[in-house]
């Protein structure tokens, strides 16, 4: 007896004939432009009920904390120790350094090239250099309250080139008390006025005297203020700039004391 094929068996056939009787398999989701209604709210829920990492979350917030830890500190380093001719605030960096002075200024206005002084103590005499004066009797200066005062040139050294000026106050002599601070060769100061250098020793055997300076080729001495204040890195008073030819050369505050003390004596 013949037995016939049914083409309609499922398991039998060609390939094509298999094809005509199941359906095609779904599109995956990803490769659709369209989404069912249903899908995208299962994928909401799906979201929504995904557990947030914690451990995640920590790290992010640690490497932000971190990442601002270190911009303060560079903030409060760059602050702290102005470089050469940077643009920090005089009064700002002697309360920063703990500098024990009084910055005046030996002209109403505020200028790079303006002369600088130093206040004794609390007054009424004020220090600075023989070029800073000139030839001039009295000056009208300012203290760093913003006030002026015209003050008498009481006094110029021409063998250490200081000149001591006077506050219109009648008070005693002050007694002298200035740092004595020892200066070797490559040692780094703080030159402070209107412009903040951060300077070397170059040289203290020379004959000229205790030269500051900057490796940098393009630093310029005269940028620096005759008479401005200079300071260790512990805040001590070093001394005061005077200029010598192209040369910015200290005055120690030893030399200083010298020429006050020879100067009370004959008061």
């Amino acid at each position: 007896m013949f037995v016939g094929t049914d083409d309609s068996t499922p398991g039998t056939g060609s390939d094509d004939d298999r094809r005509d009787i199941f359906p095609p398999a779904p599109i995956p989701p990803h490769e659709r432009t369209w989404r069912h209604p249903s899908e995208i709210a299962g994928f909401a829920r799906h979201d929504a009920a995904s557990p947030v990492s914690f451990t995640s979350i920590g790290r992010g917030v640690a490497a932000f904390s971190m990442s601002m830890g270190v911009l303060i500190v560079v903030g409060l380093v760059l602050l702290a120790r102005p470089t050469a001719a940077g643009r920090a605030d005089a009064a700002e960096v002697i309360r920063l350094s703990g500098a024990d002075i009084e910055l005046v200024r030996l002209g109403p206005d505020r200028r790079d090239d303006t002369p600088m002084a130093v206040m004794v103590e609390q007054g009424p005499l004020l220090v600075t250099t023989r070029a800073a004066v000139g030839d001039r009797d009295e000056i009208r200066v300012r203290l760093t309250d913003g006030s002026t005062h015209d003050v008498d040139v009481v006094h110029v050294d021409d063998e250490s080139s200081i000149a001591v000026l006077a506050l219109p106050v009648d008070e005693p002599a002050p007694t002298v008390s200035l740092p004595n601070v020892p200066i070797t060769r490559g040692q780094e100061v703080v030159v402070i006025s209107e412009r903040i250098h951060r300077l070397s020793v170059m040289s203290t055997a020379d004959d000229r005297g205790v030269v500051i300076g900057s490796r940098n080729v393009g630093f310029d001495p005269f940028a620096v203020a005759e008479g401005a204040p200079v300071i260790d890195s512990s805040g001590r008073l070093v001394g005061l700039c005077t200029h010598l030819g192209d040369d910015v050369v200290l005055i120690d505050t030893e030399s200083i004391s010298g020429v006050l003390s020879s100067l009370f004596e004959g008061l």
